[in-house]
């Protein structure tokens, strides 16, 4: 799946006559999250593979065009990553977002950085740390998402918001997109360079009791 968004992305970037993306899921959900069993159990300091390059794919200097997550159903770890990741965030009333990282033994600093920048720090902080899942009424109540709507109304609100931004100008929507992608990607150095407490990139052997 990873591929397959890669090569779409880099398929969007070179069509000219893109100027926006909407990534959605099909089927029950937005992106339930990474497969655990494909993350060692221990590893280098830094994310490696497919899901560890998501932030270099979508936050590439390259691709300088706005991208629209439009979110129904579950949006859980690497799926909030992806949704948040993304210049605007709608969602359906109903969605469910979680970043359980924290309870699996992984690094949860690039949530929180991402997730205090639209929310604020205590927000970030609690749903980060105790992994509960907030529903997309309250994601965008706090500013996490732009607008939640009925599930029924999801694609043609997304649509709707792409034909807007569609209709910007393209030098300054790209130079828009360029600088808020510039203050994420020093959001994630901030998570790595302050991860220095012994966590692996991948599942903790034990999971320390409370």
């Amino acid at each position: 799946m990873m591929r397959a968004l890669r090569a779409a992305i880099n398929e969007f970037h070179a069509d000219d006559s893109a100027r926006v993306a909407v990534i959605s899921g099909a089927g029950r959900a937005f992106c339930a999250g990474a497969d655990l069993r494909e993350i060692p159990t221990a590893g280098p300091p830094e994310p490696t593979g497919d899901l560890g390059r998501m932030s270099e794919m979508v936050l590439s200097q390259e691709i300088q065009k706005p991208m629209i997550a439009a979110v129904h159903g579950h949006a859980v770890g690497a799926g909030l990553r992806l949704a948040l990741l993304c210049d605007f965030l709608l969602c359906t009333e109903s969605a469910q977002f979680r970043a359980p990282e924290v309870s699996h033994g992984l690094n949860s600093g690039s949530f929180w950085w991402m997730l205090q920048a639209r929310a604020g720090d205590s927000f970030a902080t609690e749903v980060v740390a105790t992994g509960r899942a907030f529903s997309g009424t309250e994601a965008a109540a706090r500013g996490v998402a732009i607008r939640a709507v009925h599930e029924t109304e999801l694609h043609a609100q997304a649509d709707i918001l792409a034909g807007r931004i569609a209709e910007q100008p393209r030098a300054s929507m790209s130079a828009l997109v360029d600088t808020r992608r510039s203050a994420l990607r020093q959001f994630e150095l901030n998570a790595w360079t302050s991860r220095g407490r012994g966590l692996m990139w991948g599942r903790a052997d034990e999971k320390s009791s409370s």
